[in-house]
């Protein structure tokens, strides 16, 4: 594909987008959903994690982050397997199903286990499902737009499911707020929003967002002890799309750092500030709306310079941004960060669902997200290790934003040179 035929690909206008059927239904589908996102995340930060009685503190940051999200990352792959085998429509009405089950199951149980492994499990299991949904629906867009669409879909789609996202937080938050709610009702109401999603599913025709018929045939007959071996194609896959692997591998290395950063500001704002969950509001804020900025500049950008440079651009910009967190903890500075953090995080994003989308066979496709998703939450995991032995309960470090300026700026030189043409 040329760079001619790429940038015409994000000349897609957004009435073009919302003039298809398939599209629309596909994003309401994905808005209920991640709308119920943020109501649930909300609720659960605050069940287990951010409740006055709580201890912040980088460790327990990082058990929050391995109990959440490392069960589901080394299952997600095997998920992928069975995305390019079941109906893609029918993953996103049953999950959203599953959801209301197991948020109900969470609801009803509230804080009367201690330890509170019951609880940890049944988040687990949910968000499992969660990472299985959006890989569907990332998955699925191919077959809704058109290829010289996907980057303009790619900006809209997951970046209107982030601002759904947010807006459930900051729903969840009010609610939360409220001296006679608590976690349980922020939790009720996002099984009303998981049960509106499932049901806004079934307007989508059952095979109308894959797998393709054929393909999902012969994956079926292929059997479950296949997986192990289907994986390994789908690696092998993408080692061989190089467009998407280096994609991948450097929104890995960016979610590292971002990682480690995140857990910086957030002992910076919780830890430093004695609870202040206004500057850590303020912080999330900005970083959110760096989320939204990237969703109106990424086209343009990469339409004007081209993936590679945009890439490597966002890369240096972001190894600059967050090396100043060594410079000052105050508020505006770490809020200013989060924005340039943010909006880089979904520029990559959005290059990266292209990148897989355009260059992966529809056959590997549910495979290539799920190993997305693992290489998403992984990533995390380990960065919040990381910040264990190097990021202290105040969070006042120089050596860990440092560090995290440097490597990004490393990944961007390495990415540029890989990027030539041979």
């Amino acid at each position: 594909m040329t760079a001619q035929t790429q940038d015409s690909t994000s000349r897609v206008g957004l009435g073009e987008l919302v003039g298809m059927a398939g599209f629309r239904r596909l994003l309401a589908v994905r808005l209920a959903s991640q709308f119920g996102d943020g109501l649930f995340q909300a609720g659960l930060a605050w069940l287990i994690l951010l409740a006055p009685e709580r201890h912040q503190t980088p460790a327990a940051v990082a058990g929050a982050a391995v109990v959440i999200l490392l069960p589901f990352t080394l299952v997600g792959p095997f998920a992928g397997v069975f995305l390019d085998r079941w109906s893609r429509r029918q993953v996103l009405v049953y999950g959203q199903a599953a959801r209301v089950a197991l948020v109900a199951l969470l609801v009803s149980i509230g804080s009367a286990t201690e330890p509170r492994i019951v609880e940890y499990a049944l988040a687990v299991a949910c968000l499992g499902v969660n990472r299985f949904c959006l890989a569907a629906l990332s998955a699925g867009l191919p077959h809704v737009v058109a290829q010289r669409q996907l980057v303009t879909a790619n900006a809209v789609a997951p970046t209107a499911g982030t601002i759904a996202t947010l807006i459930g937080v900051a729903v969840g938050g009010l609610v939360l707020s409220l001296e006679s709610a608590g976690s349980r009702t922020v939790l009720t109401l996002a099984t009303v929003a998981f049960g509106t999603a499932g049901l806004l599913a079934l307007r989508l025709h059952r095979d109308g967002i894959g797998p393709d018929a054929a393909d999902a045939a012969a994956h079926t007959r292929a059997g479950v002890r296949q997986v192990a071996a289907d994986l390994g194609a789908g690696f092998r896959h993408l080692v061989d799309r190089a467009p998407a692997g280096r994609a991948l591998a450097v929104f890995g290395s960016y979610r590292f750092w971002y990682g480690l950063w995140t857990v910086q500001a957030a002992m910076l704002t919780l830890g430093e500030r004695a609870y202040d969950l206004s500057a850590a509001a303020v912080v999330a804020t900005a970083s959110g709306a760096g989320f939204l900025t990237a969703a109106v500049v990424t086209p343009l950008g990469r339409a004007r310079t081209g993936e590679s440079v945009w890439i490597t651009g966002a890369l240096l910009v972001a190894g600059a941004a967050v090396a100043l967190t060594s410079y000052s903890p105050a508020v505006v500075v770490l809020a200013g960060i989060g924005f340039v953090l943010g909006l880089v995080a979904q520029s990559l994003k959005i290059c990266t669902d292209t990148a897989l989308q355009r260059y992966v066979d529809d056959d590997h496709r549910g495979r290539a997200f799920a190993s997305y998703d693992v290489v998403f939450n992984l990533s995390f995991v380990a960065a919040a290790g990381l910040a264990v032995l190097v990021v202290p309960v105040s969070g006042r470090t120089a050596l860990a934003p440092l560090v995290a300026g440097a490597a990004l700026t490393a990944t961007a030189c390495a990415y540029r040179v890989a990027s030539r043409p041979s």
